[in-house]
């Protein structure tokens, strides 16, 4: 006997009352999710609600998300695009700040980046008493540079 057959066998002789019971339970059911699908913007006629844009939209303008209890994103591919360019413009001006915050401390001269010079004993503090004299080099260099530039 199979397992189909064992279900059928034990759903033919389940009484009556508890049969009723599982039904109404399987409606019940249904109908929560059906209640919880509108709750999220989600129509049974082909359309959602983005959460972003707040837009009435086909499913289709989502992309599909396991996760979800519809099996869609909760926003649509538009608005998910604009998301990826904007954290990518968000990188793009973290790099630029942290380029300019670099070349600070390189026209500064700081401690940091004499240390960072004088390699991984440098950046020990290790050679604390040297940075003074890696400054003076560095400034002369440039001074040299500069006169040869002139």
């Amino acid at each position: 006997m199979t397992n189909a057959e064992r279900c059928a066998e034990r759903w033919r002789t389940m009484p009556q009352s508890r049969r009723d019971a599982y039904n109404a339970l399987k409606r019940q059911r249904r109908q929560l999710l059906k209640e919880k699908h509108l709750r999220e913007g989600v129509r049974l006629d082909g359309e959602k609600v983005c959460q972003s844009c707040k837009q009435r939209l086909p499913k289709t303008a989502f992309f599909f998300n396991r996760t979800k209890t519809d099996g869609l994103s909760n926003g649509c591919k538009g608005c998910a695009i604009s998301d990826v360019a904007r954290r990518r413009l968000g990188r793009e001006e973290y790099k630029a700040l942290a380029r300019s915050q670099a070349k600070r401390a390189r026209d500064n001269l700081s401690d940091t980046y004499v240390r960072n010079l004088l390699g991984p004993a440098g950046r020990a503090h290790q050679l604390e008493e040297l940075v003074p004299a890696k400054r003076a080099q560095l400034i002369v260099k440039r001074q040299l540079k500069e006169g040869a530039g002139r």
